[in-house]
């Protein structure tokens, strides 16, 4: 999920030019920047996971508002945003926020594993994890082999994740739903949004992107990975 884009005119300003315009092998080596940090970001936020889960299990997880952990995470990735282009110190502020966004991926997992059981629980995650997958590779793949640009999609995308965002908070201030429709529904929503997130991001960074924007394209990626999981678990926790 691309939060704060780069274009062509940004690249140029920016003195790194836009990545559409380099040869193969520059293009290839971004490619695999991107998509290794990518890698690596998930495996770490799997760590983070898991350490949530143990702090939870040991009552040491911080009990924070949701409105804490929304400005924490934002003040996270725009941190992550201020030294994108600073060699070393970008790297290990994006395994850095990948790691957070584990440990706040742990309370959903719990819940998962309590509600529906440790057996249930775990086929829920597994088969979230691998649908996510199967999602998120087979979207990027269509841009890949179409080269089609999705960057149109930008302004829609963006006026959706608000309206869920907003939604969240809502909750927040008023209470929850009671019906589990519009929790579904809400999901589903969500689900359709990050999917677009990724035909987006995949093109930005086919298209768009500077040569030394690759820690922000991974976190495009990441973001896009662990949202589209968040919802597809959401949705087989509410089966009965």
């Amino acid at each position: 999920m691309q939060l704060l884009s780069s274009s062509p005119t940004d690249a140029v300003e920016s003195g790194a030019p836009a990545i559409a315009s380099l040869g193969i092998e520059a293009r290839l080596g971004f490619l695999q920047k991107t998509y290794g940090l990518f890698t690596v970001g998930i495996g770490v936020s799997a760590v983070g996971a898991f350490a949530g889960l143990q702090a939870l299990t040991s009552g040491a997880y911080p009990m924070m508002s949701p409105f804490v952990f929304l400005i924490a995470y934002l003040v996270a990735f725009f941190a992550v945003y201020a030294v994108r282009k600073v060699p070393v110190v970008n790297v290990v502020a994006l395994l850095a926020f990948t790691f957070v966004s584990g440990l706040m991926m742990a309370p959903l997992l719990a819940y998962t594993l309590a509600a529906k059981g440790v057996a249930v629980g775990l086929a829920n995650i597994m088969t979230a994890f691998v649908g996510a997958t199967l999602a998120f590779g087979g979207l990027s793949a269509y841009v890949f082999i179409s080269r089609k640009d999705f960057s149109y999609l930008g302004g829609f995308l963006m006026v959706m994740m608000f309206g869920i965002i907003g939604f969240v908070i809502c909750t927040w201030i008023f209470g929850a739903p009671a019906n589990p429709a519009i929790w579904i529904a809400f999901n589903v929503v969500g689900l359709t949004v990050m999917c677009g997130f990724v035909l987006y991001d995949t093109s930005m960074i086919l298209h768009h992107y500077a040569e030394d924007e690759y820690v922000m394209a991974a976190l495009a990626l990441f973001l896009d990975f662990i949202l589209i999981f968040k919802y597809l678990l959401r949705l087989l926790n509410s089966r009965d």
